[in-house]
């Protein structure tokens, strides 16, 4: 247990040196036509706080689900979204007007678990986000549209260069680690809607 808390920090060290978020972090696009995003969460401090970022002049609603409650959240500027609790929460973004790139990150308390997460891309928008692992090899499964090519790339330092596959062929992603990972959803034909799911 204790090298492997050793490699996980060596990782984050040095992912703070490649660009590469040290941690949990995700990024989606709203629109019009692709009006809602959201992520799954397993809290595991009492206290953890989210920031989110949207460009400037731009609206997002922010939905926040957890232990039976919920609350929405109006964002016309970048703040942040404090979750109360050890439990497993579920957070939706929503458009309000406009075309809003969007950004969440850990900012404060420990580590969360990524168990979920549901958004849309197409060939000029890559959809990503990054997570540490603690496990040996964490599975996550996959679901895209059938009349469209989507490429899943993931990078980790704990290889060389990064790994691609195709979903229409391979609908589940082996993240070895324990680690921290970028996972980067980018179509070469068509585009919609993706979810990726934590198996194991």
């Amino acid at each position: 247990m204790e090298s492997k808390k050793f490699f996980l920090w060596l990782s984050v060290f040095l992912f703070l040196f490649t660009g590469i978020s040290q941690g949990f972090e995700i990024q989606g696009k709203l629109t019009r036509i692709w009006e809602r995003n959201s992520f799954s969460l397993e809290t595991r401090a009492e206290e953890t706080v989210l920031w989110f970022e949207i460009p400037r002049n731009s609206r997002i609603r922010v939905k926040v689900s957890g232990g039976g409650e919920e609350e929405e959240f109006k964002f016309k500027i970048p703040q942040s979204v404090t979750l109360l609790g050890a439990k497993e929460w579920r957070i939706t973004v929503l458009w309000d007007s406009g075309e809003v790139i969007w950004r969440s990150r850990l900012n404060r308390g420990e580590e969360p678990i990524l168990k979920m997460v549901q958004g849309y891309a197409d060939t000029l928008f890559t959809f990503n986000w990054s997570l540490s692992t603690e496990e040996d090899l964490e599975k996550w499964r996959w679901t895209s549209p059938l009349d469209a090519t989507f490429i899943v790339r993931q990078i980790s330092l704990t290889r060389r260069g990064a790994e691609e596959q195709e979903l229409a062929r391979m609908s589940q992603t082996e993240l070895f680690g324990p680690g921290v990972f970028k996972i980067e959803v980018k179509p070469i034909v068509g585009g919609g809607e993706f979810t990726a799911e934590r198996i194991k």
